[in-house]
């Protein structure tokens, strides 16, 4: 899962670059303690596969654009970039400035499981931010 979150956060810098996101939060979360319970079970379950020596841990991101409060448009969602893990799966969520919205889940291991997209300039931001993941994924197994 180490690979998978390095990548996701590299993937997360890259987008928050190019459009003027800023950093608000990063730390690292112990998938115990998560406030879902399918990830804390998942994470449970790994520590115990691990002989109860290895916390299974995931270095979360969050990303804003800096809005002014007269240029907030209370119809849309806030521009954001944020990483977690949904049960055991890695994912990473980017609400983009044009109100397009892409969500990219992935196994531990770094397989492709599923994408949401959500309003039509979504479907245009899919392929560009699943090539950086996977190209991220197979630059760091190497």
């Amino acid at each position: 899962m180490k690979i998978v979150n390095q990548a996701l956060l590299k993937t997360a810098e890259e987008v928050a670059r190019h459009f003027g996101y800023i950093e608000v939060d990063h730390f690292t979360q112990n998938l115990m303690k998560s406030d879902f319970w399918g990830t804390s079970f998942y994470a449970v379950k790994r520590w115990q596969e691990s002989g109860y020596k290895e916390i299974p841990t995931f270095e979360v991101v969050k990303y804003i654009m800096p809005i002014f409060e007269d240029e907030l448009d209370e119809n849309k969602s806030r521009p954001r970039i944020e990483l977690r893990v949904r049960f055991n799966n890695p994912r990473i969520g980017i609400y983009f400035p044009d109100g397009g919205y892409v969500g990219l889940e992935y196994s531990p291991e770094g397989e492709f499981k599923e994408a949401q997209i959500f309003d039509e300039k979504g479907y245009g931001y899919l392929p560009v931010i699943k090539e950086k993941v996977d190209r991220w994924i197979s630059t760091l197994k190497a």
